[in-house]
């Protein structure tokens, strides 16, 4: 059998009691990196064979963990931290082991994100996650648009060094977008940052930020303009304005989509 393992995201005492169990009972243990699973086994003094399978080496050992199952060995894979599958080289196993009808089970644990949701007190009725944003690109910025425009909470994972970027990135789009960031999950410094997007940009500048992140952007505003104020000001801007430049003023004016307000201002051409 095949487990993936949730790691501790931080406070070490998070790891289940059936986790501890399996890993001392598996032949091998495969894991993102070998010094860093190595001092968690340490601390509740588990002496297993530890083998490094990561987004360099991911393809290779996802077929090397398959057949030392077919083979009729126990094996475990341990993420660095959190559930694996999310943001790590455990994806790219369940789908190996899926096409070698491997036989495998995932064991739960904690999760950054869904911890930081919860202290994050935003909605959490659907939300959206993204994990970590590509760093530049079309790519980039077609997802932080459709956060902007989203009418659920939407989390991403962010580095401290990158984080300020990112925000300022939000900003171009809505500087009073709340946002939150919860750092250090579980450790002795978590915390909790909240405030406009332009607000936190000022404090990180200000007073630094340490640790991984994980950023909570608030959904949209609800749009309560008649859609007879919203032609109205679209009549104006018309006479300013390209078409493009008009429907990305009326678009963070009314919180609207940018396809919606480029609709409404080719439908004033014949008026």
């Amino acid at each position: 059998m095949l487990y993936l393992c949730a790691t501790p995201i931080g406070n070490l005492e998070d790891i289940t009691l059936r986790v501890l169990r399996v890993l001392q009972e598996v032949s091998v243990i495969y894991c993102e990196d070998t010094r860093h699973s190595r001092i968690l086994l340490r601390h509740f003094n588990i002496d297993k064979p530890l083998i490094a399978c990561h987004e360099h080496n991911e393809a290779e050992k996802a077929i090397e963990i398959c057949e030392r199952v077919l083979s009729g060995e126990s094996v475990a894979y341990l993420s660095d931290a959190g559930m694996p599958c999310i943001s790590d080289p455990g994806a790219r196993i369940v789908r190996t082991a899926i096409e070698m009808n491997v036989p495998y089970t995932v064991l739960p644990g904690a999760t950054a994100f869904a911890t930081a949701l919860a202290i994050s007190g935003y909605d959490s009725d659907a939300f959206a996650f993204y994990g970590f944003l590509e760093r530049s690109g079309k790519q980039r910025k077609t997802v932080l648009e459709r956060i902007i425009q989203s009418d659920i909470t939407s989390i991403i994972y962010e580095s401290p060094n990158r984080i300020a970027a990112t925000l300022a990135d939000i900003t171009e789009y809505d500087s009073q977008r709340r946002v939150c960031i919860v750092r250090e999950i579980t450790k002795m410094y978590e915390q909790r940052i909240e405030g406009e997007a332009k607000e936190l940009i000022n404090r990180i500048e200000q007073y630094g930020i340490k640790g991984e992140c994980v950023l909570i952007i608030d959904k949209k505003a609800e749009v309560k303009a008649e859609y007879s104020q919203i032609e109205s000001r679209a009549k104006a801007l018309r006479k300013e304005y390209s078409t493009k430049e008009a429907a990305e003023i009326l678009s963070f004016e009314f919180g609207i989509s940018k396809n919606e307000a480029k609709k409404i201002l080719l439908s004033l051409i014949d008026k």
